[in-house]
C-alpha cells in the first residue's frame, strides 16, 4: 500500500502552497472579520500581495523571488499608501503600515522556522 501523503504532492512546490494558503488566508480574514476594519483591509491587501509574489517566483522558478524577498513589495506598498494619505489629507497611521505587513512578517517567519533553521 503506496503512502497516500506521498502521492500526487512531490511535484508541488512548496512557494505554491505558501502562495495558495496567504490567499485562503486572505479570503479567510475578509470573511471572518468583514471588510468594514481599514486595518482588516490592510492585512488582506498586505496577505494578497505578498501571497501573489511568493507564488509568481514560485510559478516561474525566480529564485531571487521568494518568501524574503517578497516581503519588499509589501513594505513599499505599505509604505506608499501612508505617504499618498499623508499627502493628500488622507488618515495615514503608522498602523495601517502595520496591520499590512503583519501578517507577511508572521508568514515568512514560520517559513524560516520550518524549512532553514
Amino acid at each position: 500500500m503506496e503512502n497516500l501523503a506521498q502521492t500526487g504532492d512531490e511535484n508541488v512546490k512548496p512557494g505554491i502552497k505558501i502562495a495558495n494558503l496567504l490567499l485562503l488566508w486572505g479570503w479567510l480574514l475578509s470573511s471572518a472579520y468583514g471588510m468594514d476594519s481599514d486595518k482588516t483591509k490592510h492585512a488582506v491587501a498586505g496577505t494578497l500581495i505578498y501571497g501573489a509574489c511568493v507564488g509568481i517566483g514560485s510559478a516561474t522558478d525566480t529564485e531571487w523571488l521568494n518568501y524574503k524577498t517578497c516581503l519588499l513589495p509589501v513594505f513599499v506598498a505599505a509604505a506608499g499608501k501612508e505617504a499618498y494619505d499623508a499627502a493628500t489629507d488622507g488618515d495615514a497611521e503608522w498602523a495601517d503600515a502595520g496591520a499590512t505587513v503583519a501578517f507577511p512578517l508572521m508568514i515568512a517567519g514560520v517559513t524560516f522556522l520550518v524549512y532553514e533553521w
